[in-house]
């Protein structure tokens, strides 16, 4: 009787501390999953990133207006800072307005600021929320990519594109040295009335991305 009483008492406690493990693996799975950010649409690696990684970037934020603008780089920044990456947006080095398509200023800010990396962050309006409908040729575009440095910057006023309810936000991390894109990334689409929210989603996702790709250094 009292060995059967005891049995059970040892039965009982290893229940219960196998419960206690259970159940706190699970919330170690959940925060894991939580910290997790979705991912992008799409990403493309260049060959020309070669070894390379990045110490200090600059973002810069192509959209409709200077508000938009601002609210994009303020999401980068937030998110690459949160994850120790030493980045500054180009509202703060160079006034808003018409000042982005004078691609000289733009350069010149960088030379300034010692940036080895640009990210160029670009809202471009989509004609269906489906992904699937233009991310193939968004992937294409990528593989016979033949873009310039800072070109999207310059001779380019983004308040006279055509408006869109859905937009993309296109993001291109380049190397200031090579002058060449070492990786593109694509978030799905987007209200463009969501963006300021959606911004930060994707710069979450995009500060995980290059990070994974080691493409980043930490402070």
């Amino acid at each position: 009787m009292k060995r059967s009483l005891r049995t059970g008492i040892v039965v009982a406690m290893a229940t219960a501390v196998l419960i206690n493990l259970l159940t706190a693996c699970t919330l170690i799975g959940f925060s894991v999953l939580a910290d997790s950010p979705p991912p992008l649409a799409g990403t493309y690696q260049y060959p020309s990133a070669g070894n390379t990684s990045f110490r200090k970037l600059i973002v810069i934020g192509l959209t409709s207006t200077d508000s938009d603008r601002t609210a994009v780089e303020n999401a980068f920044m937030d998110q690459f800072l949160t994850a120790g990456i030493n980045i500054t947006g180009s509202s703060i080095v160079l006034p808003t307005g018409k000042v982005l398509p004078e691609k000289e200023l733009v350069e010149q800010a960088i030379r300034r600021g010692n940036y080895d990396g640009v990210i160029i962050v670009e809202a471009i309006n989509i004609r269906a929320a489906e992904v699937s409908k233009w991310l193939p040729a968004w992937k294409e575009g990528c593989r016979s990519n033949r873009s310039e440095f800072l070109e999207r910057t310059a001779g380019k006023e983004k308040a006279g594109d055509p408006v869109s309810d859905w937009i993309r936000l296109e993001i291109g991390l380049w190397d200031v040295k090579k002058s060449a894109k070492v990786w593109s990334g694509t978030s799905g689409a987007i209200d463009r009335y969501d963006l300021a929210v959606e911004s930060y989603v994707a710069a979450r996702s995009t500060a995980a991305a290059l990070r994974n790709s080691r493409l980043l250094q930490h402070n």
